[in-house]
């Protein structure tokens, strides 16, 4: 959803300029028939990465002030074989909150979960998200460089860090491995995943997150 809101406001402002974003079908790639990036489309993209950035970094502060730094202790797991909701159940009505981080903010509600775990810092989350944007802009300046690939391959490099501290939470959960199958869903819907851990880590704490608050509302 934020990704949405800022490529309006970021197309919008383009509208007015000289370079026109996705304006490529003359741009060649190395792959024939697939075109290249034009150069209206790389400096939308500068604008829209930092939005993101700064965006997340301000939420960031807040989120982690007004609820992460107020999380009771996380107990033991109560005994569960695996996360209690599905991946794909992560709009379930009584967590709607943590729907809207997890697909608003996804880094953020990632950093929460994991701190309150213990599997690694709040801001860990962000800074992978930052470092993979510098990587595809980076990307984005090779002549002959297709459309679209690297976004595309930054999916699976967030994946790798993403999913391996998915595993430390099922090891802190005391929940089967799935290395293969938690990396292959991070790469295709990591908010979903957030939002999974989100939903389990907050059941098992006795806390409800609101949009810009924390109750604790006991065991349930």
């Amino acid at each position: 959803m934020m990704r949405i809101i800022i490529v309006c406001l970021c197309t919008g402002l383009a509208a007015g300029k000289t370079l026109e974003p996705f304006d490529n079908a003359d741009i060649p790639s190395w792959i024939p028939g697939c075109p290249g990036i034009d150069q209206g489309t790389i400096y939308f993209t500068y604008a829209k990465d930092l939005c993101e950035v700064v965006l997340l970094l301000l939420f960031g502060w807040f989120y982690k002030r007004r609820i992460t730094s107020k999380r009771p202790a996380l107990p033991m797991n109560d005994g569960a074989e695996d996360f209690r909701t599905g991946v794909f159940s992560c709009c379930m009505q009584e967590r709607g909150c943590n729907c809207f981080w997890a697909f608003f903010m996804q880094q953020v509600r990632m950093g929460d979960t994991f701190q309150a775990s213990g599997v690694t810092s709040f801001w860990a989350p962000t800074a992978v998200f930052v470092a993979s944007r510098i990587i595809a802009n980076l990307m984005g300046l090779v002549p002959g460089m297709p459309a679209g690939l690297p976004t595309t391959s930054m999916f699976f490099f967030q994946a790798v860090f993403y999913a391996r501290w998915r595993n430390a939470l099922r090891r802190e959960l005391s929940l089967p491995r799935n290395d293969c199958g938690d990396f292959c869903l991070y790469s295709l819907c990591a908010p979903c995943l957030a939002a999974q851990e989100a939903n389990e880590i907050d059941r098992l704490s006795g806390v409800y997150v609101g949009c810009f608050k924390i109750e604790i509302v006991g065991q349930p």
